[in-house]
């Protein structure tokens, strides 16, 4: 898979694995791995794998903003799953730096009338 830190900065593609763990009180109850560089396309089938082995489904996932996706808040609230998942802009947008430009769109205020 392309690695990020490709020091040569010439997009080699590497042998790599991208490895997912589920933990349940500090024990890793799961692992999965995955030919894909990006956490977001791994939740999916990191899930299946753990219903398929316990035939059961987690009532909670917790996750860093690299699974925050539209399709993955869509999957878990099928599955009816609590998840605690942040989007991927999250901490960027609760610096100061970025709260104080007023002409990003997203500080603009709307106004519907």
């Amino acid at each position: 898979m392309r690695m990020k830190e490709d020091h040569m900065m010439n997009g080699q593609l590497k042998p790599a694995y991208n490895i997912q763990i589920s933990t349940e009180n500090q024990i890793i109850i799961h692992f999965s791995t995955h030919q894909t560089p990006t956490d977001i396309t791994t939740l999916e089938p990191h899930l299946k794998g753990f219903e398929n082995a316990y035939k059961k489904q987690s009532n909670q996932v917790i996750a860093d903003a690299g699974y925050g996706s539209e399709e993955n808040y869509q999957l878990l609230e099928n599955k009816k799953v609590n998840f605690f998942i942040p989007y991927n802009r999250y901490r960027v947008e609760q610096t100061r730096k970025y709260k104080k430009k007023l002409f990003h769109a997203q500080n603009l205020f709307y106004n519907a009338e």
